[in-house]
């Protein structure tokens, strides 16, 4: 089984939210297509480079690509 990715638009419309886990403030963006279906999203840890923050990405990348 094959599965083709659609090429998200390199302008696009983004919401930015902010959120606290275990005392941190994290920001969680989610990118959307024209239809406005959320198809990606990224995560910016409060400390860049920590073990959380990697597997973090990961697991946004894993999202973004089952979306």
């Amino acid at each position: 089984m094959t599965c083709r990715r659609a090429r998200l638009p390199t302008r696009r419309l983004c919401t930015i939210e902010g959120l606290t886990w275990q005392g941190q403030r994290w920001h969680v963006t989610t990118g959307r297509d024209e239809a406005g279906t959320v198809k990606e999203v990224f995560a910016a840890p409060p400390k860049v480079g920590s073990d959380i923050a990697g597997i973090v990405n990961d697991g946004c990348i894993l999202a973004s690509m089952l979306m």
